[in-house]
């Protein structure tokens, strides 16, 4: 079994609708810990994490999902308000994550990290402009520096960033709802996790 802990997109791998609770598919179990940004999960989430870890097998893949909103929203604005440039502040944010790997590898289980996915071309969309600042360029740029600083921090790493974003070219496809993916893809985040699987 595979656990999948974080914000609404850890849903997606049970098929659930993000404003569930969590669920059951196949070799995934996912809880949703609520709205809540990747740079605060060690402080807001983990602790409870840790609780609900804890009777789990040894060795347990525990996946954690967070960090699409702090792309959409709160990276693209502060740097927008020349709080710092995109690298800083991703890299600040992948640091805060990366405490939670860390300690679900001393609880003695095995810490996935699940980069997120591209937002869509959201200036196009009826939707709430609250939810998302920023170009799309500027969200995408700090998605995929986001991905390659959290896949070189030592753990196991996936995403399906690049099948969503092919050369670019965000496909809108693959989306549920403005921020959230269908299940078109869940095929293949199942086949890039199920090596994982115990």
């Amino acid at each position: 079994m595979i656990y999948i802990y974080g914000d609404s997109h850890s849903n997606f791998f049970t098929k659930t609708h993000p404003s569930r609770g969590g669920g059951a598919c196949d070799i995934f179990r996912s809880q949703n810990m609520g709205a809540g940004t990747a740079h605060n999960f060690h402080t807001n989430h983990l602790p409870t994490l840790l609780e609900n870890v804890q009777p789990l097998p040894p060795k347990s893949p525990i996946v954690i999902v967070a960090g699409e909103i702090d792309c959409r929203l709160h990276i693209p604005k502060l740097f927008l308000e020349r709080i710092g440039t995109l690298e800083a502040l991703v890299e600040a944010t992948v640091q805060h994550l990366t405490i939670c790997y860390t300690a679900i590898q001393k609880a003695g289980h095995t810490p996935i990290a699940w980069g997120p996915h591209p937002t869509r071309h959201l200036e196009t969309l009826d939707y709430k402009t609250e939810w998302y600042c920023g170009t799309q360029n500027i969200r995408n740029t700090a998605c995929m520096l986001f991905n390659d600083m959290l896949s070189q921090q030592g753990f196991p790493f996936e995403t399906l960033f690049y099948e969503v974003d092919d050369s670019r070219a965000v496909h809108d496809k693959y989306y549920l709802d403005p921020l959230h993916l269908n299940e078109i893809l869940w095929p293949i985040a199942k086949s890039k996790l199920e090596k994982y699987n115990v």
